[in-house]
């Protein structure tokens, strides 16, 4: 069984990173608070470390210096199982199956009722092109979404994110 968080408030306290001992610091004292039900935006130009950032809450990779804490616990002390539970993860590259739009979306949530896995296309402005599509949800969008456009692949994903019950929302680079 996934222990629960609690309170999913996180912290991020002077945070460093680099990919190797020679090189720069990717992330060199990063820090910011996010309660429960806040939001927080991470912006800057390509190579600021927003996706080194992202690997770290998901601890893809440890930070060689300061702390991430999830619940008020250092997110290490979590299984990787119940700290990835708590983030609705939208990569900057979509990753779509080769199946029909209903199975990617029920990926996120396998017990979403239509209405919901519609509210989820309607907020992503999605639900107007799946509707007119011959088979509507049901419709192949092929390996890696190779049957839709970029931007309708991309809003998929965002769907998808929508629709997870993780208390956590994480995009990196959602547009």
């Amino acid at each position: 069984p996934i222990e629960t968080v609690g309170s999913c408030g996180l912290e991020v306290e002077a945070v460093r990173l680099r990919y190797g001992p020679e090189l720069g610091w990717a992330l060199d004292g990063v820090g910011f608070a996010l309660p429960a039900g806040g939001a927080v935006a991470i912006v800057g130009p390509s190579g600021a470390g927003k996706s080194s950032l992202a690997q770290l809450l998901l601890r893809f990779r440890d930070p060689e210096g300061g702390t991430i804490r999830l619940g008020g616990k250092p997110i290490d002390t979590y299984s990787f199982d119940a700290l990835r539970s708590q983030f609705a993860w939208g990569a900057q590259s979509t990753r779509l199956f080769s199946t029909s739009l209903r199975e990617n979306l029920r990926l996120a949530r396998p017990d979403a009722d239509e209405p919901t896995r519609w509210a989820a296309l309607e907020t992503t402005g999605l639900a107007r092109e799946v509707e007119a599509l011959e088979h509507g949800l049901d419709s192949f969008v092929g390996a890696g979404g190779m049957m839709l456009s970029a931007g309708q692949a991309r809003r998929l994903m965002l769907a998808r994110a929508w629709l997870s019950p993780a208390p956590i929302l994480l995009l990196d680079e959602p547009t």
